[in-house]
């Protein structure tokens, strides 16, 4: 039980750094835009990225660790990265709002690539099974009426 535990914990850590590092370097690269081009739609399109980001992540980890580690590691990466970048508006409450829908937001994105990831690999080994059923040849018996 312990041990179950303690991979779930690791996974989602494992989880947390990588999507930290994902989200940083393009914020690093939004950043680097915003100061050379300061276009409105371009900058909103990057912002807007980061999601898609999150939903390659899910999609292409979804084997390796378990939706739950893909959950709460993306969550509180996004959390703690929300609240150390994001600056205060007006009120803490208005702040922790904040932060709360985009880690959920980008917890949501990386569970939607896992899952969209889990089924397209349940349709490709549909696929393959049809496909073994069509190529092996009718017995003997079957042909016979």
């Amino acid at each position: 039980m312990i041990e179950k535990w303690k991979n779930f914990l690791n996974g989602s850590l494992q989880v947390g750094l990588l999507v930290a590092a994902v989200v940083i370097v393009h914020l690093v690269v939004w950043l680097s835009v915003l100061s050379y081009f300061y276009n409105m739609y371009l900058i909103l399109f990057l912002f807007l990225f980061i999601p898609i980001w999150l939903f390659c992540v899910g999609l292409s980890f979804r084997k390796q660790w378990g939706q739950g580690s893909l959950l709460i590691g993306s969550f509180f990466a996004v959390f703690f990265l929300s609240v150390a970048f994001l600056p205060s508006e007006n009120t803490t409450s208005y702040h922790i709002e904040n932060v709360l829908i985009m880690a959920v937001l980008g917890s949501l994105s990386s569970m939607f690539g896992s899952v969209i990831g889990k089924l397209i690999d349940a349709w490709r080994s549909g696929v393959k099974k049809r496909r073994e059923r069509r190529s092996t040849p009718p017995s003997p018996t079957s042909l016979r009426m």
